[in-house]
């Protein structure tokens, strides 16, 4: 293999990480523990411990969660639609207001078929607060 400069960049940053990667293991190894899995970040015992909600009715999740969530997405604005935009008649704010009203609807149609679809697959919408 050539040696480039992209290459000895990546052997270099792998002989930077690896010893203190390697001591952590042996560390935790020592001791009878492993490192986390990827998907488990939460490394404190009341977070792992702690029991998702069980919905089945999509109405209860939005009322408990669902619209405190879709408020905090409803206050941004990154783009207006192009049918929005092209009116020529109403002034910037009610064009953002249009927008806002269209996102909120979409976001709540979008957490309604992921309600529905983990509904379908496990009978149940598990919702960890």
């Amino acid at each position: 293999m050539d040696p480039t400069r992209r290459t000895f960049l990546g052997i270099a940053g792998a002989a930077v990480a690896l010893p203190p990667a390697e001591a952590l293991s042996r560390t935790l190894s020592a001791h009878g523990m492993s490192l986390p899995p990827l998907m488990n970040m939460c490394a404190e015992p009341s977070c792992q411990s702690q029991k998702p909600e069980l919905f089945t009715s999509f109405a209860d999740w939005w009322a408990r969660f669902g619209e405190r969530r879709s408020r905090g997405v409803a206050r941004q604005v990154s783009h207006l639609d192009v049918d929005i935009l092209s009116m020529r008649a109403p002034s910037l704010q009610a064009k953002v207001e249009m927008q806002l009203r269209r996102d909120a609807v979409a976001f709540q149609k979008e957490w309604r078929q992921r309600f529905d679809s983990a509904l379908s697959l496990k009978g149940v919408f598990e919702w960890w607060p």
